[in-house]
This record gives C-alpha cells, sequence and structure tokens, in this order.
C-alpha cells in the first residue's frame, strides 16, 4: 500500500493487487481537500491512515466475500498450510541445534507443526454427527486427560514434550481428576444415549475454565451398545497478575483454577496503596465446583480492602441439563465500611455504610409440548422466583430528597421462562484453531414483582427477549435482544429501562492465506424517568480503550465494527491475527432532546493478536486507538497491551429473575 500527496493537499491511499481477473486493482480512497497545514497536523495524518486502513480491511473483505467463500466448517490452518510449516520449522530447528542454548530456546518457543482437526470432530454438530447411536446402551464412558504442555500428534493432544520449561510447568500443574469429571457428567453409563445429553455434556466440559479441548468418539460395540471416549486437554492452572499505578500503587492477584485437580477456584488478591486509609487490602476467594454429587456449587469470598470489608457465601445449583426438575439458590453477605452500595451503582461514600444481603431464588421446569418439534433442540419451560433483602445498619442521613436507596428494602419477583437451544461446531470466531460450541435458539422472559421499603412500595414489570440464528447455507451467524423494565405505582411509571441490541459475525471468508471474518454489534439503550445519569461509554460499555468520567447520559447509541483477519504466520511460536475497528458512540441525557455532534464520540484502530495455547495468558493483545471525536479526559492516541479473556457466546438457558434497569442485567 503506498500513500501520495497530490497537490493542493489531497490524500490518496493505493492498493495494488496481482492475483485478481484484472492486471492491476486499485482501490483509491479519496479523503476530500484539505489546505496545505494539514500535511503537518500529525494527529489528523495518523487518524486517516488508521481509517484508510480500516477501510481497505473492508474493501478487501468485500472482495473475499465476491470472489472466494471458504466453508464454515472446522477449520485449521495447520491442515492447509502444513507442508509450508513443516519446511520453517525444520530450516530453523537446523540452525538452532548448532548451539546447545539456542536449542533449547527454540524448543522453548516452537512446537512442530501439525495437523489439528481429528476426523471424529469434523462435523458441524455434535447431535447430528451421532443421531444414528440414538437409544442405543452405554456399555463404557472413559476419560482420558493430557497435561497442558504436550505436543499434539495426529489432531489429539498427547503429554509428550521435549523441552524443560514445559516439563516443568507439567509437573507444577494439578491433572484434572477423572473422579472430579464424572461428578460434573450428567451422562451415566447403563442408560440409553440420549443425544441431546451427550451434546450438553460435551459443551459443559467444554465450558470449564480448567479444561481447554474436548474430543468425543461414540464407538459402536454391537449388541446394542456404545461405548463413550472423552479425550480432555487441561489447561494450565495458575496464574498470576501484577498492575502497577505511577510506582506507588500495586496491585497482585494469584489464582489457581484447578485446585487438587478437583475443579476448585482459589483467588489470593493483594493490594497496596498508600494514599488509601487501607494501605494494604487483601481479598480471598474460593469455590467448590460440586459439593458432593449434589451438582451445587458454592463460593467464598473474604475481603478488606480501602472499598469495603465482606464476608460472602453462595450456593447454587443451576438447571443442569433439560431434563433438570428443579434449581435454585442461597448468597448471604455482610459489608462492613463500604463506600458503595447494591442500590445505587453510582453513589460513593466515605466508607460510612454497613449493610447486609440475603438473596434467595428457585424454580422449577414446567411440561413442554414437544410435538412437532426439532429433535435436536432442547427446548424448556420454567417457572422462577426470588427474593431479595438488604438492610443498611449504618448510613449517613435519609431524607426525602437524598440518600432514599439506603432504607432497607426487599424484593420479590416471579419469572415465566420459556428457551430453545441448539448447537454447531465452529472455530476462528473468538479462538484460534479451538472448537466452539455456538448457540442458536430463543429465550423469552417475563417478569413481575415488587420492591418495598419503610416509605413507599412500587411494583415492577419486565421482558426480556434473545433470538440466536444461525443460517446453515451461508454460515452467517446473527443475534438480536430486546430487554426492559420499569417500576411503577398508582402515580404511573418510575424509573426504568429499554435496551435493544443486534450483533452479526460473518461466515469465514478466504483471501489468499489468510482467513476473515466481519464483526458488526450495534446497542441503543434509553433511560425511562432516569433519576441520574447511569450510563457511559468506557470499554466494554462502548468504545474500545475509552476511559471518560466526563461522558456521562441516560441513553446511548453504540456501534462497533470490527474485521479480523486469522493469519498462518507464527511469531515466537505465537498464532496471529490482524484486526482493524471502528468505534462509535452517542450518549446523552434526558434534556438533551436532539442529537448534537457535541455528544458523538469515535474511534478507529489497528491491532494484533498473538495466542499459543501453551501460555497462561493464551492471547494477548496489542492495540492502538486513534480518538477523532473525544472529551478532554481521553487522549487522541491510546495505545493497549493486555491479555484477552476468554470470550464466550451467550446462551438460552434459564436462571434466576432480574431486575433490569441497570446498564447492564441487575444481578443482586
Amino acid at each position: 500500500m503506498k500513500m501520495l500527496s497530490l497537490p493542493g493537499g489531497s490524500i490518496f491511499l493505493l492498493s495494488f493487487s496481482k492475483n485478481l481477473d484484472i492486471k492491476t486493482d486499485i482501490i483509491i480512497l479519496f479523503f476530500s481537500t484539505f489546505r496545505p497545514k494539514f500535511l503537518y497536523n500529525l494527529k489528523n495524518i495518523l487518524y486517516y491512515i488508521f481509517l484508510g486502513i480500516f477501510l481497505f480491511a473492508s474493501a478487501v473483505g468485500s472482495y473475499a466475500q465476491d470472489e472466494q467463500q471458504a466453508t464454515d466448517s472446522i477449520f485449521h490452518y495447520e491442515d492447509t498450510n502444513l507442508y509450508k510449516q513443516k519446511q520453517f520449522y525444520n530450516n530453523w530447528k537446523e540452525k538452532a541445534s548448532k548451539h546447545k542454548w539456542s536449542n533449547e530456546l527454540f524448543n522453548i518457543l516452537f512446537d512442530p507443526p501439525t495437523a489439528t482437526t481429528p476426523k471424529s470432530i469434523s462435523k458441524n454438530s455434535i447431535a447430528r454427527s451421532f443421531a444414528s447411536h440414538e437409544g442405543k446402551w452405554i456399555r463404557k464412558i472413559t476419560f482420558t486427560v493430557t497435561n497442558p504442555f504436550g505436543k499434539t500428534v495426529n489432531g489429539l493432544p498427547t503429554d509428550s514434550t521435549d523441552n524443560k520449561l514445559a516439563e516443568f510447568g507439567n509437573r507444577v500443574h494439578m491433572r484434572t481428576k477423572v473422579s472430579h469429571l464424572k461428578r460434573v457428567m450428567s451422562l451415566n453409563e447403563g442408560e440409553p444415549l440420549d443425544i441431546k445429553l451427550l451434546e450438553e455434556n460435551e459443551e459443559k466440559l467444554r465450558s470449564l475454565g480448567y479444561i481447554d479441548e474436548v474430543f468425543l468418539t461414540v464407538t459402536d460395540i454391537g449388541n446394542n451398545e456404545v461405548e463413550i471416549d472423552f479425550i480432555l486437554k487441561d489447561r494450565f492452572a495458575w496464574s498470576f497478575s501484577y498492575q502497577a499505578n505511577n510506582l506507588v500503587a500495586h496491585k497482585a492477584k494469584v489464582y489457581n483454577k484447578n485446585l487438587w485437580g478437583l475443579g476448585h477456584n482459589a483467588r489470593v488478591a493483594y493490594y497496596y496503596n498508600p494514599d488509601k486509609h487501607v494501605q494494604h487490602s487483601l481479598g480471598f476467594e474460593y469455590s467448590i465446583p460440586s459439593i458432593g454429587n449434589s451438582k451445587i456449587q458454592a463460593t467464598a469470598i473474604a475481603e478488606n480492602t480501602h472499598h469495603n470489608k465482606k464476608l460472602s457465601l453462595e450456593l447454587d445449583r443451576t438447571f443442569i441439563d433439560y431434563r433438570t426438575k428443579y434449581a435454585g439458590g442461597l448468597k448471604v453477605s455482610s459489608y462492613k465500611d463500604a463506600d458503595h452500595v447494591p442500590t445505587n451503582d453510582i453513589a460513593r461514600f466515605d466508607n460510612e455504610i454497613n449493610f447486609h444481603e440475603v438473596d434467595l431464588w428457585g424454580g422449577t421446569t414446567l411440561p413442554f409440548n414437544l410435538e412437532a418439534k426439532n429433535e435436536y433442540a432442547r427446548y424448556r419451560k420454567a417457572l422462577t422466583a426470588r427474593l431479595y433483602r438488604v438492610n443498611f445498619t449504618k448510613h449517613p442521613e435519609i431524607k426525602a430528597d437524598t440518600n432514599v436507596f439506603l432504607l432497607k428494602t426487599t424484593g420479590a419477583l416471579l419469572g415465566y421462562n420459556v428457551s430453545k437451544q441448539q448447537l454447531f461446531l465452529s472455530n476462528l470466531m473468538y479462538s484460534y484453531g479451538r472448537v466452539e460450541n455456538i448457540p442458536y435458539g430463543y429465550l423469552a422472559q417475563i417478569f413481575v414483582g415488587t420492591v418495598y421499603n419503610d416509605w413507599n412500595r412500587k411494583g415492577y414489570i419486565g421482558l426480556n427477549f434473545s433470538r440466536g440464528y444461525y443460517n446453515a447455507r451461508k454460515s452467517h451467524y446473527f443475534s438480536t435482544r430486546l430487554s426492559g423494565g420499569t417500576f411503577l405505582n398508582r402515580q404511573g411509571f418510575l424509573d426504568g429501562l429499554i435496551s435493544a441490541e443486534f450483533s452479526y459475525i460473518s461466515r469465514l471468508y478466504r483471501f489468499r492465506d489468510t482467513k476473515h471474518r466481519h464483526f458488526f454489534k450495534v446497542k441503543y439503550i434509553v433511560g425511562l424517568n432516569p433519576t441520574d445519569d447511569f450510563l457511559n461509554l468506557n470499554e466494554d460499555n462502548g468504545l474500545r480503550n475509552f476511559k471518560s468520567e466526563e461522558t456521562t447520559g441516560d441513553r446511548k447509541l453504540v456501534v462497533n465494527v470490527e474485521d479480523v483477519f486469522f493469519s498462518p504466520m507464527t511469531i515466537a511460536g505465537f498464532r496471529t491475527a490482524f484486526f482493524s475497528f471502528l468505534d462509535l458512540g452517542y450518549i446523552a441525557s434526558d434534556n438533551s432532546k436532539i442529537i448534537s455532534s457535541d455528544n458523538i464520540y469515535g474511534g478507529v484502530g489497528l491491532g494484533v493478536r498473538l495466542n499459543n495455547d501453551n501460555f497462561v495468558f493464551k492471547t494477548f493483545q496489542i492495540s492502538f486507538s486513534l480518538f477523532f471525536k473525544r472529551p478532554d479526559d481521553v487522549s487522541f492516541f491510546r495505545p493497549d497491551a493486555s491479555s484477552v479473556k476468554r470470550q464466550e457466546f451467550t446462551n438460552f438457558y434459564i436462571e434466576k429473575p432480574y431486575f433490569f434497569f441497570q446498564e447492564e442485567t441487575f444481578k443482586r
């Protein structure tokens, strides 16, 4: 790509492509004509370069859509480019083997390339792959668990390794115990094989934070019997994070997601800040995935920080599979010297509040008429109920117009829920080669309830509908969500919220040696009779790498566009994906009746994601954002380097009922 400056200050970006039907393809992006002094404005130059690259990436994606489409079956780069990668690997290994130190370093950074897609998972649905075994008796279920740092042979993980660092990592790792996996499963030996139940259990294993990959085979052994074999690759259980603020404040955390190999999750956090009244803060969290065989998860939290002193215990049992009849949970918490409260996310205090929380919920499924329904889908219908109480024992003075949310409050909620969910298998969506379960279906919910305190009582009504749609012919994925809720009394409607969201993920396109996807998301939120500005555009709530205390409001519209190129190139053993993005956000308050450019903010950016399955933080991201419209407390240029959390698709499971009146679902 070349950038040309023409007389008068016009800026052109030219891209030359050699393998098109025409000999030379020139894409000209004309950004308009500016005064000559524009050429000396570094900020504008950088912005237009970033915007040009983003538009170029979109143009390339459009060309790929029209000219060369790739299927959305399970696809891994190593399968197509295996010969090239082996050549690259062998050449560099030969050079590195001349010295002992370079040979050891090479073994640490590089794994020998191998095909990574076993034929047993090449279908796009577990249910359809093994439908012929429906109803056969399960003779045996076996589990093979491999260490996190091992070679892949013929697409399957092994314990084999040839470098000392990997061996050390495997020694300190706690391998998942088979006895624990059997407690997690709701599929049992000696029962007829239920394909939908098999799919749910495979999804459950794949969602565990300490399991990296799941491979499944079902073998017919005659006499109307089958054997089910799971091969699981562990994810390294230990992790550590550290953060410093101006070399004065420090934050360190140590995690283990699979303590004792039993799926126990432990977290210890330490904070030091000499400017806070509590200079040395400590936090501890411990969770158990199942108490015995009850499938009841238990979580205990103890914290002493500058925010509060907290003790919490939670017991929770979800609707484990589509056959589960009952679900429920209980959470009890105590807070002392708190600077914030659950009844108001914005208000802050000088560590002068004590309160207790009790949160109880339960649910039961209802009969569902499955006649003429999809045989592979999982249908659920359930009634849910919730009782929530917060009791403030120490607080500032409460007046009619001040701190009313500090009154003792009780809330009760009933929910009617209907859901349908199916799964298809894909990859190169949110992961780099890992097989992903992509849910599609719907979830419809109606909530009614009441909230009362010492001064008043008000009713509540809420609705939530979410829909995921997968086009099998074109391999596009769409999801929509419409939710909202409002409080009301005899005088009419009080404060509430309406939220609408649409997401789109394109099929996987091929452009030369790369794979490419478009990601698009638009979200609109509006407060109903809001009492304060409770929305912002920060980070996950709006614009990437954006953090501002000035941009708040009670209504907003956010548009996120991203193009991702999954490259076959590796850097020091890391798979790479290059991405460009464009974010736009509008935010305003109720007194802003007309959309004004003063309330619109936006930025463009570029970045690269690096992935290596043998590292604790498997995906690391480096990105740069340029904000062409920003508030005063946000800089024009914002770099970011951080680990990327494992992203998951929103499923359509039935959970405890929620109040919808904050930007995120109110889960208290």
